[in-house]
């Protein structure tokens, strides 16, 4: 009986450790370019690109306190998802124009290679946020 339960425990500590080095090899990184724009000039500002390397659950991707937060609420393999709070903003139309009268987004989930875009629901300026995840090894 000893021996039964002795193994068990082994096979109980290996599972966690193997679970434990699975989760510590997954390199999340979150691309995050935010391209701000106005509707007053020609000229527009150059995006900026900030990349989140080994992002974990609660990690905070954006914070203003005109468009709200990104944060990270749980990351897979497969995909990223994220909460937005006090925010305004929308995914784009298919045609790239932007639906005024959306209900804000509150969650999003970006698979693995994929690039979702937020815009924020203005017509004379705003922002445009591109966010790309992936996993390195």
């Amino acid at each position: 009986m000893k021996r039964k339960i002795l193994c068990w425990m082994t096979l109980i500590a290996m599972t966690a450790a193997l679970s434990a080095c699975k989760s510590a090899e997954l390199h999340a990184t979150v691309t995050l370019t935010e391209q701000w724009w106005t509707g007053w000039t020609r000229e527009q500002p150059e995006p900026t690109v900030t990349t989140f390397a080994d992002v974990a659950e609660g990690t905070v991707l954006y914070d203003s306190e005109y468009d709200g937060t990104i944060t990270v609420s749980s990351v897979t393999e497969e995909a990223i998802g994220l909460r937005i709070e006090h925010s305004c903003f929308t995914e784009p139309n298919e045609n790239g124009t932007i639906n005024l009268t959306a209900a804000p987004i509150e969650t999003l989930t970006v698979q693995r290679g994929e690039e979702k875009e937020l815009v924020t629901q203005t017509l004379d300026a705003g922002v445009v946020l591109r966010i790309a995840y992936s996993v390195g090894e």
